[in-house]
């Protein structure tokens, strides 16, 4: 891979993150949402009596949006989100699996995923790869479209900070 091609995959990668960080945020936003004791759910776990003990306190629905407004999603998360959603599905899978395990250890090797391992992963998930060749192919095609995507969304390239 030649300095652009390497350039645009590490673009692709830094979308794949910001992607990763809204998904993240969304799941604890949504369980901000669906958790924590209701004062219906008081009525029913009562048996149709308000509790009257001085420790029943329900979180009001202005506390949770107040724990809701402390998880940010910002605009370039937005702006992953839509490029990212803009790939098939298969074409997602590809590009954000390098991202997600280039720097983990392997369970079966106890080493950090290679690009053969990479490849078996993908295969489980039913995405057919001939080799590393074949999938580092894949990975700059899908790399180009997603960035091409971002761009045309109007994410330009100084967008692309991922803390």
């Amino acid at each position: 891979m030649n300095r652009a091609e390497q350039k645009i995959v590490h673009e692709a990668e830094l979308i794949v993150y910001l992607w990763l960080s809204f998904a993240d945020k969304n799941d604890k936003l949504d369980g901000i949402a669906g958790t924590s004791p209701s004062m219906m759910g008081a009525v029913s776990d009562f048996k149709g009596d308000i509790p009257r003990g001085g420790n029943f306190k329900p979180e009001t629905v202005a506390a949770r949006a107040d724990r809701q407004r402390q998880i940010p999603i910002t605009e370039q998360e937005k702006m992953a989100r839509d490029a990212m959603m803009s790939l098939p599905i298969r074409d997602r899978l590809i590009v954000a699996a390098w991202p997600q395990l280039k720097k983990k250890e392997n369970d079966s090797t106890g080493q950090l995923y290679t690009m053969s391992d990479m490849i078996k992963t993908l295969r489980l998930s039913g995405v057919v790869i001939d080799g590393e060749a074949s999938f580092l192919a894949m990975q700059l095609d899908i790399s180009e479209r997603l960035v091409a995507a971002a761009r045309a969304i109007g994410m330009s390239r100084e967008e692309l900070v991922w803390a």
